[in-house]
This record gives C-alpha cells, sequence and structure tokens, in this order.
C-alpha cells in the first residue's frame, strides 16, 4: 500500500524543466554549459531555503536520460543535496531516453535518474495521479500528487484525494498541453480533472498565462533553462506557492497568477545564443532557384560554416529547414535524423 508523505514547510517552490547535460546544446555560448544550468538550479533551491519551501521539479532534470558523465553526476548530486528538503521529481520525456531516443516507458537501471532516486537525492512523484505528498503549512494544507509523461491526465481525482478535503488540490503534470501563446504542434485541448483546484505542467518550454477549466487553473512555469534559440526572450524563473497570499499580477505576463503564486526571477544572460547562419524575421522567404534536390547536398557543403554543436542540434535544424523546404517524406525524416543521433552518439561514447 501508498505511503503519502507528510512534511511541514511554509509552502512550495515550483521548478521547471533543468535540462542538465554534460554536453553544450545547439547554439548556447556557454563555456561550461553544466556550470550555468546548475547555477541556475543552486539559484532556485536557495529561494527553497530562505522562504522554507519544498521543491518541486516538474520534469526533464537531465536533456539525456542515460548522460552518465560521472563528473556532471556528481555536480547535480551536491546541489541537489544542499537543499533543505529533498526534491521531489515527476518524470518527464527526457529522463526516460537512451540514445536520445525515447523508447522507454518507465525508469531502468540505465537512466542516470535511477541513480539519484536510489541514493535517495531526489523523490519521485508516482506520477500515476494520486496524492504522494502533503505539505502541512501555517495556512493549511497542499495536497500533490502528478501525471508523468506518457500517461493520461484524468478528467476526475480518484478516491485516494478524498481524505484531503480542505487542503488545496494540486497535480504536476509533463504534457503538450494547448495553452495560450505560440502553438504546439500535436498540443492537446486543456481538460477539467474534477476535484484538482491547480495543475501546473512542466515540458512547455517558455512561460504561460494561466487559464482556467471549469473549475481547475493551469499554469505552465516554462523551463529554468533555455535549450533553443526560438526561447532566448524567455525568462528563466521559479514560482512559489504559499497559501494565504492573494493574487497577484505577474508583471511578465500582465495577468495575476492564482493561489498567490508568485515569480522569482533567475539571473540569466539575457542574450546567449550563437545567431551566426540563422536568418530571422524575413517577411518572406526568397524563390528557389536551384534544383529543389541540390538543397540537402548544399546543406552538406555549408556544414562546416554553422556553429559546430557538441549535440549536433544546429545541424539537425538546418537539416529540418531543407525537411520543411522540400516536403520530404516523415519516414525519410525520421530515417536521416536517426542516422545522425547515432552518429552524435557514438562521437560522445569515444570522449568518454
Amino acid at each position: 500500500m501508498r505511503t503519502i508523505e507528510r512534511t511541514e514547510a511554509y509552502g512550495i517552490l515550483l521548478i521547471g524543466d533543468p535540462h542538465v547535460s554534460s554536453r553544450k546544446p545547439g547554439r548556447r555560448r556557454d563555456d561550461d554549459f553544466v556550470a550555468t544550468v546548475l547555477g541556475k538550479l543552486s539559484a532556485a533551491l536557495r529561494v527553497a531555503d530562505k522562504e522554507r519551501l519544498v521543491p518541486i521539479i516538474l520534469g526533464d532534470l537531465f536533456d539525456a536520460g542515460d548522460d552518465n558523465d560521472i563528473r556532471m553526476l556528481t555536480r547535480v548530486t551536491r546541489v541537489l543535496r544542499s537543499c533543505w528538503r529533498t526534491p521531489w521529481y515527476l518524470v518527464g520525456n527526457h529522463s526516460l531516453t537512451i540514445g536520445r531516443r525515447s523508447i522507454h516507458h518507465e525508469l531502468t537501471d540505465g537512466h542516470a535518474l535511477s541513480l539519484l532516486a536510489e541514493s535517495g537525492t531526489v523523490r519521485l512523484l508516482c506520477g500515476d495521479g494520486d496524492p504522494d505528498i502533503v505539505v502541512s503549512t501555517p495556512q493549511g494544507d497542499i495536497a500533490i500528487g502528478g501525471v508523468c509523461w506518457g500517461r493520461d491526465i484524468p478528467s476526475a481525482v480518484g478516491p485516494a484525494w478524498s481524505e484531503f478535503g480542505s487542503a488545496l488540490k494540486l497535480m504536476v503534470t509533463h504534457h503538450d498541453l494547448s495553452f495560450p501563446g505560440k502553438p504546439i504542434p500535436g498540443s492537446i485541448p486543456i481538460p477539467p480533472v474534477q476535484g484538482i483546484d491547480l495543475v501546473v505542467n512542466g515540458h512547455v518550454h517558455d512561460t504561460r498565462a494561466p487559464v482556467r477549466k471549469d473549475g481547475t487553473w493551469y499554469f505552465n512555469p516554462g523551463n529554468l533553462t533555455r535549450m533553443s534559440i526560438d526561447l532566448e526572450g524567455h525568462v528563466p524563473s521559479v514560482f512559489s506557492l504559499i497559501l494565504g497570499r492573494d493574487d497577484a499580477v505577474d508583471d511578465r505576463l500582465s495577468k495575476p497568477l492564482p493561489y498567490g503564486l508568485r515569480r522569482h526571477e533567475i539571473e540569466h544572460v539575457r542574450e546567449v545564443f550563437d545567431h551566426t547562419g540563422r536568418q530571422i524575421g524575413a517577411v518572406e522567404p526568397p524563390p528557389i532557384i536551384e534544383r529543389p534536390e541540390s538543397s540537402f547536398v548544399n546543406l552538406l557543403k555549408e556544414e562546416a560554416e554553422l556553429p559546430q554543436s557538441e549535440d549536433g542540434s544546429v545541424f539537425l535544424e538546418e537539416m529540418q529547414s531543407v525537411f520543411d523546404e522540400m516536403e520530404v517524406d516523415p519516414r525519410v525524416q525520421e530515417m536521416l535524423k536517426g542516422l545522425l543521433a547515432e552518429q552524435v552518439d557514438g562521437k560522445g561514447r569515444e570522449g568518454q
């Protein structure tokens, strides 16, 4: 039988996806990407320490689920163990990847997250929609459960929630939800969850304005780390929830946040991406004057002029542009992307 943990604190701290990686992603210009991400995570946990909040990470602690760089894992462990309360964590899609492909739906001994969970460095939300932890605060209780990546968000809570009648009932998710803002391909409509007061979602990379669906509020804090150039304007932030506070307008969203949620901006470098070779803001693409079949060949010839990335993502970005331009069959796209992933992973293993 499942045991629901009870702990005392002043509230909780919601931390978006950190995406720690031993490889510097894409166009980022950090000298030490691990240090950058862990600096942000440390800053977030200092907020938890100062305010006496229970930290909850919304998914994707690691960018690659099987990243086994021992120096990175040591530094991650040191940071997470520095907090006054052991952080709780919801399994996201990147947590489950092997070789940068989502081929698992459950954690295995080959995933880096399993090491942290077994050592007690993080506590895992079960991810089945039932409550795992109750935080007792001076203003009342917060009951928290989660639905991890790959599982459906329920339309109503199960009987396990019934004993927390007066508590704020919070569900953590890691899904492609269609919040207001930039459309997300393949996103799902935001569903009502009867019996839940607030759903806080990871996975969607930028901060989205809160939405109410029937009696349930939804909110998406956004990533702790900006992983791609289209997120350069995103402001990395964590959000505290302390019962009893009045709702206040968030200056960045120009909308009030429910249940007294408050933003804590994390120090970051505003312009951190290399824009070399990237065209931004073109009103209309120029006509294609060369034969379409030469586009991919030209891309290969020009690859040496692109910013070099440790994870191959800049080349993948340009390759996807050619795919879109030529309307390449999705099966061919997946085959070529798979070959690129195998090449990147092979180079990574050679460097270890």
